[in-house]
């Protein structure tokens, strides 16, 4: 069952460093076991959490304290095998207060009660885990019993920095804006714990046109974008990118510190990097053969498809329902 608490708190960021308050225990890992006690990494995942009000009542008094609706975000080609079929034996790896790791199941299943939602534009390559909608009370209630989540070492990032497309074409990701992610390093991901590793670039192009990317099919589609001067590795596929928005460039006439403190919203989800082929030559032989090396570039999913995810009339009207049920518990 996916429970999650904690904050990701973005204040006093800075181009060149990590944000103090940015909780790493967000992002987790996603792995395939391929026996019973081999599991091999795969991929990154990240939480996100949606304030549950019921519906009807104004926000201020609709808001239930403490109770955020989880989602496990990555991209679908984690998810997803070249024949559209979710791939067999993936787990979510959480790591435990006090030290060690668990695995949790993330194929649906009679006994597993995930469902993952997609975009229906089948060129977004983003996928959602969440809860089947038939077991709205039981998750309202397990959600408000903290012995349920105390043994995980999990953080989540507030769907508050996730933006909706008006706004991102109100105050657009430009070239050159500083962005980061957290991801997976596959040759090193923590023994006893998910240790993810940090990546730093800049946005290197924003188009309206669709960018041409190999899809989970082997093909070419033309996908929306954002190209970012940053390397990534196998493994980063999910990772959550953020990028830094200088407040002070844009509030020069207001004084106050709190002016001057940066602002950081999730830019997209990593989809994987540029690559290109290059000869290889060989000596005393006419055999000739290529190589695959990244050009250095990544792409970004943006982040504005995953809010059209979580804010789907389908999930908002879930989530009022999820609301009702934990009224009428504490009744």
């Amino acid at each position: 069952m996916l429970l999650l608490f904690g904050f990701l708190i973005v204040t006093d960021a800075t181009a060149e460093r990590l944000p103090t308050a940015l909780d790493k225990n967000a992002v987790q890992f996603i792995f395939q076991r391929i026996s019973e006690t081999n599991y091999i990494p795969v991929g990154t995942c990240f939480t996100v959490t949606v304030p549950v009000f019921k519906k009807g009542l104004k926000r201020i008094f609709g808001h239930i304290k403490g109770l955020n609706f989880p989602y496990v975000v990555t991209a679908k080609h984690v998810l997803f095998d070249t024949n559209g079929k979710v791939r067999p034996e993936l787990y979510w790896r959480i790591g435990k207060i006090g030290g060690g790791v668990t695995y949790t199941p993330l194929t649906p299943s009679p006994t597993n009660v995930m469902r993952i939602l997609t975009h229906p534009d089948t060129s977004v390559d983003i996928a959602v885990i969440t809860i089947d909608l038939s077991q709205s009370l039981e998750v309202a209630r397990a959600l408000n019993q903290k012995e349920h989540v105390i043994e995980l070492k999990e953080g989540r990032i507030s769907s508050t920095i996730i933006r909706d497309k008006k706004t991102v074409e109100k105050q657009p990701i430009r070239e050159g804006d500083d962005l980061f992610f957290v991801g997976l390093f596959t040759p090193f991901y923590g023994a006893t714990e998910n240790v993810p590793i940090c990546r730093f670039g800049r946005v290197s192009l924003v188009t309206d046109e669709k960018i041409p990317f190999a899809d989970a099919q082997g093909g070419i589609t033309p996908q929306d974008l954002y190209l970012v001067e940053s390397g990534v590795f196998g493994g980063n596929s999910g990772s959550p990118a953020f990028v830094y928005r200088s407040k002070a460039h844009r509030n020069f006439h207001i004084v106050h510190p709190d002016a001057l403190q940066d602002e950081v919203f999730l830019a997209g989800v990593v989809k994987g990097t540029f690559r290109d082929w290059s000869e290889i030559k060989v000596v005393n032989t006419r055999a000739a053969t290529v190589s695959s090396e990244s050009v250095g570039v990544a792409a970004i999913v943006p982040g504005y498809y995953l809010h059209e995810i979580l804010f789907s009339d389908t999930e908002k009207e879930f989530r009022a329902r999820l609301a009702a049920s934990v009224f009428e518990t504490k009744k």
